[in-house]
């Protein structure tokens, strides 16, 4: 089959390559959203120790004035 009759069929079927461009979408926002899940669980983690380290920041801060 050529490539002129691939195009053929397509243009007389689009049905065919909507269903299947429907399909891809479909994956692409699944991937997307399990991403979006990814990153707010890394946004949460480094919110948590950020605070963690402010914490330990603020008790060393206060052993150095003690020690002073």
């Amino acid at each position: 089959m050529t490539m002129g009759e691939i195009i053929d069929n397509l243009m007389k079927n689009p049905t065919l390559v909507i269903s299947e461009l429907s399909k891809l979408y479909q994956e692409c926002q699944k991937v997307n959203e399990d991403l979006k899940i990814k990153l707010k669980k890394k946004q949460s983690r480094i919110d948590y120790l950020e605070g963690q380290l402010a914490v330990y920041e603020k008790f060393l801060s206060l052993e150095d004035l003690k020690n002073e």
